[in-house]
């Protein structure tokens, strides 16, 4: 699984990533779109805050603002926008949405294999942390990692997504996709790995004509990625001290004011903004 990432907001590097598939690629990247994300972080992301969801509409690959909590179409209870600190907003979902989705159950049922098919996107990271599976342990110490590709590349992750109403506006939600770990998760330990997407593999994930497209997810190998691992009770020692100031004011302004549920408009920013 994968429980925290780590994202900066590039619209340029975003823009290079898809285009650079283009050379016989039937679909183009949106420009403007990309130019218009501009840059922010690095941050931390949790499941039900903001990502940038890409995927095919129509003829282009485009960038829309969504919340890392897939809600299936058949859950039918409302969804709701809730401001966790000023200017942040998540999503308040109900039970049985997904944040993570296994690449074994996509395939197990209609609905599950009918969003694989139509309702595939994909999540760029910087990193993401993983934290050991408490089962696996033996009585070892909990310990968490930090993975990120070789030479800072992007990571481009396998997600799907799903759209739901929320004061009448369609919202994007989606779910990373997950495979089976490499060696290097495997000996945190854990039992799965989000499904990174690299050379032809990105460029057949979101092409919706692919037919099978969970033959393409399969574990990143080892040696691709950058890893450090540290006691669970030391995480915060991968934060830069931007990041552990940015943490501390996110913290008490939580503690000071309550959450309240905001209307959202078409780029995920509050009716205050």
């Amino acid at each position: 699984m994968c429980g925290r990432m780590v994202v900066k907001i590039d619209g340029v590097a975003y823009f290079h990533q898809f285009s650079s598939q283009e050379n016989g690629w039937e679909y183009s990247v949106a420009p403007e779109s990309y130019q218009a994300l501009g840059t922010d972080g690095p941050r931390e992301v949790a499941p039900t805050q903001r990502v940038v969801v890409n995927r095919v509409v129509g003829t282009q690959v485009a960038p829309e603002w969504g919340f890392w909590t897939l809600v299936p179409p058949w859950i039918e209870k409302a969804c709701h926008l809730v401001e966790s600190e000023p200017g942040q907003l998540r999503l308040e979902a109900p039970p049985n949405t997904h944040f993570n989705s296994r690449k074994d159950t996509l395939v197990k049922s209609s609905g599950w294999r009918n969003l694989l098919q139509t309702h595939r996107c994909v999540l760029l990271l910087d990193a993401f942390y993983e934290w050991s599976d408490s089962a696996l342990l033996m009585n070892r110490p909990k310990q968490v990692g930090r993975f990120c590709l070789t030479r800072d590349r992007l990571m481009p992750v396998a997600g799907i997504w799903s759209p739901v109403r929320i004061d009448g506006q369609e919202i994007l939600t989606c779910s990373v996709v997950t495979v089976g770990p490499n060696e290097l998760l495997a000996s945190l330990p854990h039992h799965r790995m989000p499904a990174v997407l690299q050379g032809e593999s990105l460029q057949k994930w979101l092409d919706p004509r692919t037919e099978h497209p969970e033959q393409i997810l399969q574990p990143t190998p080892s040696e691709e990625f950058d890893a450090k691992i540290l006691p669970a009770t030391r995480y915060g020692e991968f934060l830069s001290p931007e990041e552990l100031a940015e943490k501390r004011r996110r913290s008490k302004r939580r503690q000071s004011s309550s959450e309240k549920e905001l209307p959202l408009d078409l780029f995920g920013t509050s009716a205050s903004d």
